[in-house]
């Protein structure tokens, strides 16, 4: 890789950035997006060698504190994150918080477990906040929680 990729890579726009912010900044990306760890370990190695920097390279491969072992990995428990497309980065961090809410994770995976059943009486009573919310809105949004959702919602 040559040192305007590696930067491009890592997102970084000056290329007198000082080597802390540079480790920083690498590892906040491994953090963010650890299926990409390999390209950001690439892109680090030839801004350590293209600017002859003993500390770049000791936090890569000696005395520093990165190793491969420390990247992140996916598990039930935790998100693993989202392509941001566009102006999606509010939602998408926001649909990550919500994922770290155990209880609204687990109704969410299981909401067949927890849906509301359409009789009458629960119908006439569901309100959203003050407002009275039609049948009609509730099967809606009940049909939009299979995946994949073929109906649009």
């Amino acid at each position: 890789m040559d040192i305007g990729d590696a930067y491009q890579t890592l997102e970084i726009l000056d290329r007198t950035t000082d080597e802390e912010i540079i480790i920083a900044i690498f590892t906040v990306r491994v953090t963010d997006t650890p299926g990409r760890a390999d390209d950001y370990r690439k892109a680090l190695d030839a801004i350590a060698k293209a600017n002859n920097s003993q500390k770049l390279q000791n936090f890569l491969y000696g005395n520093g504190s990165f190793n491969s072992s420390s990247v992140p990995q996916g598990s039930n428990d935790w998100p693993v994150g989202l392509e941001n497309i566009g102006n999606t980065c509010y939602l998408n961090s926001l649909l990550q918080f919500y994922f770290t809410v155990k209880p609204l994770r687990d109704m969410v995976l299981n909401f067949e477990d927890f849906k509301m059943e359409l009789t009458e009486e629960n119908l006439r009573q569901k309100r959203v906040g003050s407002r009275k919310v039609k049948g009609d809105e509730v099967r809606r949004a009940q049909k939009c929680t299979h995946v994949p959702c073929l109906n649009p919602c």
